[in-house]
């Protein structure tokens, strides 16, 4: 038996590369991928301090669901975010107001690239995306204090700018429920043992 609970986004946020000291938090869809001459990445945030037993975690499958996209298709990536940030305040630049992001601008730079991370694909026709987030939701718990940050970026190496490829993703503030980042969290029952015990290792 297995129980599975659904929890949002408690923030998330659109970096924008050609408008770098603007913030796009709130309701703001998450558009993400290459464009002609900039990138956008996208930053998010889930409390996952309602799982209490981690090594009971079968699957943690992260949904992004799209509003709409364009271009090719292009590969992003999705990693633990090792900077917090404020969604009120963040920017290409900027975690939050006056603190720049440690890893140079656009975040992808504080992406936790040699801890798991996850790719997607971004552009014409690529639709929904889910991914099993797992082991990132267990870090979460046993050393992150409950709160896991993520950020959806390209991979530090790609640095190509052809072809464009693109695509929106519903924001945490969105009216559809259905619509909001979200992951799926599905968690073993424990079965406890109901007989008696003779000592006899055969038994």
């Amino acid at each position: 038996m297995a129980t599975t609970t659904t929890i949002y986004a408690d923030t998330d946020a659109n970096l924008r590369e050609n408008a770098p000291d603007t913030n796009y938090g709130g309701n703001t869809p998450m558009r993400c991928g290459q464009y002609s001459g900039y990138r956008r990445h996208a930053v998010l945030m889930f409390d996952v301090s309602s799982f209490t037993a981690p090594t009971d975690i079968v699957s943690a499958n992260l949904y992004l669901t799209e509003s709409s996209d364009g271009g090719s298709t292009r590969t992003m990536k999705i990693a633990r975010l090792n900077q917090d940030y404020v969604e009120a305040e963040v920017t290409w630049n900027s975690a939050s107001s006056g603190v720049s992001w440690t890893g140079g601008a656009g975040a992808e730079g504080n992406g936790a690239f040699t801890e798991p991370n996850y790719s997607i694909s971004i552009g014409n026709g690529q639709g929904d995306q889910e991914v099993d987030i797992k082991e990132l939701v267990i870090d979460a718990i046993n050393r992150r204090d409950d709160e896991l940050w993520l950020v959806l970026c390209f991979d530090p190496t790609d640095t190509s700018a052809s072809p464009t490829g693109n695509s929106a993703f519903y924001p945490s503030e969105d009216a559809t429920a259905s619509n909001r980042p979200k992951i799926a969290v599905t968690v073993a029952e424990r079965v406890t043992w109901q007989g008696g015990v003779d000592g006899d290792a055969d038994n």
